[in-house]
C-alpha cells in the first residue's frame, strides 16, 4: 500500500506567505493539503500531513519536514 506524506509548505508562525486583504498563503497551502490527504485516505492511501517550512531542524520547537518525512515510512 503506498503511504504518502504531505508537506503544503509555509508556517503559521514563521512564514506566512504572501499576505493581502486578510488572506494569508499558508491558510490557502493548508486547506488544499487536508483537501489532499483526505482524497487520498478515502482512496485507500493512509498520509501523514505536516505544515511547516522548517525542512532541516532549523527552527527549534517546529518538526523537523525532512526528518520527520524520512521516519514517517511514507514512500512518496
Amino acid at each position: 500500500m503506498l503511504r504518502i506524506f504531505i508537506n503544503p509548505g509555509h508556517d503559521m508562525d514563521l512564514d506566512p506567505g504572501a499576505c493581502a486583504n486578510g488572506i494569508r498563503e499558508v491558510d490557502i497551502a493548508l486547506a488544499i493539503g487536508e483537501k489532499v490527504k483526505k482524497t487520498m485516505e478515502v482512496i485507500g492511501y493512509p498520509c501523514q500531513l505536516i505544515q511547516s517550512d522548517n525542512l532541516n531542524g532549523e527552527a527549534e520547537g517546529k518538526p523537523n519536514v525532512c526528518a520527520t518525512a524520512n521516519n514517517s515510512g511514507a514512500d512518496i
